[in-house]
Parts: structure tokens; sequence; C-alpha cells
């Protein structure tokens, strides 16, 4: 489950997406930020466009904006998506930050035990506070469930556990911390899990996840603008968001997108953890695009198998640590064959436990190198401050 490997692609946008897309990025950037701290806000028109664009190859050419907080790129001609605006700890989240790597203010929490549903559907699990038990909250053949704005630490297992055939579930805006793993989902569909703020996971492996997603389809599921961060020395993290033989279908790829990832895997428990794995033993149709990680283990992004796959627009900067090998890689150790494999225009600057910086490598085994593969920068201009000091918190920063 974490050998090393790379790739990744991305977008050429329709003549329509781009035309409804700069029409949004025009009112965006001319309405007034307010007060004074830094989120970055994606437009309605990019959200609803996100998996149709993600089927599409990269054109020859890009634009980026230069003072974008995430340097996410867009497609040839026209900015697609971000701007920089600042909060300051709003009572209630910017009407225009519908997809954005921010949160509201911590919850006021009433005291639960932990909780088990099975066959159970349409129900909101919020405002609650999980500590111990097994798993804080576990859901078995659910469905419409949403999970939002609660706090789970110190599960055994796992901190959110869904299986057996669930459908429809919501995990976002909780505040996540300790347990063998953040959020485990296996065996079901439509999952989503956005905008949590998941910390200080114990592992081991197979653990040590801030979120996994095991034989996992669609519609729709994704694990977008989550807050990840691994302390040092507090537990045995291994690859920080996994996808693992999960498959989304054409135009509706299972989607990584806008995760910030600060601390790995920094001893030898398993073989190279990373910080986001695609193509986990294998999968098909999953995008990773625009997330930032720093330090995040063996590996920075890899994809180890799998089919339509794609891997690009992420940042991924490391110091030497113990057990920091290489900052992207792309190998097939799915034991099945592998194709469509895109990795591209990410930017890496990554330094080895012998302090030589190692920014990419493909394993000969493979058979290939991934589509876009050139595109890549290595020896990026970029350092620790691409992610904040902090990166969990529960104001608008």
């Amino acid at each position: 489950m974490t050998k090393t490997a790379r790739t990744i692609a991305i977008v050429a946008s329709s003549a329509a997406i781009i035309a409804g897309a700069a029409v949004a990025i025009k009112a965006a950037l001319s309405s007034p930020a307010t007060n004074a701290s830094v989120t970055s806000v994606m437009t309605t028109s990019h959200v609803k466009s996100q998996n149709s664009l993600d089927s599409l190859s990269y054109p020859t050419a890009q634009a980026k904006k230069s003072t974008d907080s995430i340097n996410i790129y867009y497609d040839s001609l026209k900015l697609i998506a971000v701007k920089k605006v600042n909060y300051s700890s709003p009572s209630s989240p910017p009407s225009n930050a519908v997809d954005s790597n921010s949160f509201p203010m911590q919850p006021t929490y009433k005291t639960s035990l932990p909780v088990s549903y099975s066959g159970k559907s349409n129900f909101v699990i919020s405002g609650l506070s999980f500590t111990g038990g097994t798993n804080c909250i576990q859901l078995t053949n659910c469905s419409n469930v949403t999970i939002t704005n609660c706090e789970m630490k110190g599960a055994s297992k796992y901190e959110i556990y869904i299986t057996g055939n669930c459908k429809n579930i919501k995990v976002l805006y909780n505040y996540i911390s300790g347990g063998i793993a953040g959020v485990h989902a296996e065996n079901s569909s439509s999952i989503v899990v956005n905008h949590n703020q998941i910390g200080d996971i114990l592992g081991p492996f197979p653990g040590g996840n801030f979120v996994q997603f095991v034989n996992v389809s669609g519609p729709k599921s994704s694990i977008n603008y989550n807050r990840c961060e691994d302390l040092p020395g507090v537990g045995k993290p291994e690859d920080g968001l996994s996808v693992y033989q999960s498959n989304g279908a054409p135009g509706d790829s299972i989607m990584v997108l806008g995760n910030w990832i600060r601390g790995g895997q920094i001893t030898k428990t398993s073989g190279g953890a990373a910080g986001i794995v695609l193509g986990d033993v294998g999968g098909s149709y999953q995008v990773a695009r625009g997330n930032i990680l720093v330090n995040p283990g063996f590996v920075g992004i890899q994809v180890q198998g799998g089919t339509h796959i794609k891997m690009d627009h992420n940042t991924v900067f490391s110091t030497a640590t113990a057990y920091s090998n290489d900052g992207m890689s792309f190998g097939n150790y799915s034991g099945k064959p592998v194709s469509d494999i895109n990795m591209s225009y990410n930017k890496i600057k990554f330094f080895n436990k012998s302090n030589v910086e190692t920014d990419m490598w493909v394993d000969p085994s493979a058979g290939l190198t991934p589509a876009g593969w050139s595109t890549n920068i290595g020896k990026a201009n970029i350092d620790a401050t691409i992610l904040p000091t902090v990166v969990r918190t529960w104001s608008w920063k």
C-alpha cells in the first residue's frame, strides 16, 4: 500500500465552461475583500465544472494568476477559478466562499458517547463531541447521512468508520484527532470528505491515514479542502490521503482537491508512505489537483497503478527528514496493467534523508513514463512557507 510512484494530468476547458468561469472570475475579482487573514476562494462556476473538467486533456500552454496563494493553474487562455481574499473570523462564511480551504468559527459542542448506526437513512449528526470508543462514529449500510461540525478524538480504531455499502455520506467541517486513522470509508459509494481539520493520527500501518477510500466509487466522491497535520513524534503516520482500489467514472472522477498537508511518515514502519496516493494498488478515474504539502513523508505525491489517473498542479516541499526520499513518484504495484496516467505541472522541491534534492522518480519496472512528465517543475522556488505555520485552526485563516 505504500510504495513509490508519480503521476497526473489536467484540464483543457470547453468554450462554454471558459465563458461561464470568466464571468464568475470577473465578478469575484471586482468584489471587495474585508478585514485581514488569507483564504483561497473558488467560484461556483469552477465547483460545478470540476468533474466535467477532470477527463479533459491539458493544453500546450497555460495561464496562471501570480497572486494566487495556492498556485493552482488554469486552462490555456482563461483563468478558471482561484482568487485571494481576506477575512477575519466572520460568524458565517462569505457567500462566495463556496469551495475554499477555510473554516467557520469553532462551534460549541455537546458531549456524546460514540455512536453506531446500521441500515439507517436520512439523518444528520451535528454539534457533538466524541471521545474514545472503538470508533467515534460508525455507519454501516447507511444512506443520505451528513456528519458536520463535530469533534472526534481518541478512538482506538477509526474516528469515523464508513462501511457496508453506505451511500451518499458527507463528512463536512469536523475536527478529527488521533485514532489509528481519521476517516476510513470502504465498500461504499458517493462519499464526500471535505473541509475537515484532521491531525495527530496515531497509526500504525495499515492505518495511519488522514483519510482513506477503500473500494469506494462515485458518483461525486471526493476528499477536498481538508487541513491535515501530523506533528513529529505524535504517532506513526502512513499515507496521508489514500485512494485505494477505488473507481470513479468518465467525467466523474474521485477528486482530491485543494488539501493542505503538513507532516507525515518520518520512521520506517511500512515501506514508503506518501502524502497523497492515487491508484493505490489499482483503481480508475481519480484526480489530485491543487494540493499543497510540506514534509509529507517518504514521498510527497505518488501514483501506484490504475487507469485514467491524473495528478497535476500540486505543490510539494520537504526538508531532509529521517525518512524522506523523493517528492513525486510513479510505479505500478497493482499487479494489473496500467494506462492513461498523467502527472503534470506539479511544483516540487524535496530533499531526501541525505539532504540531496530528489524531486521526481519513475520506477523503471512500470514500463511507461506518465503523460505530461516533462511539464513538472523540479527545483522549484518554494519553501515551507507555502503553508501557514499553523495548519489547523477554527478561524478564517
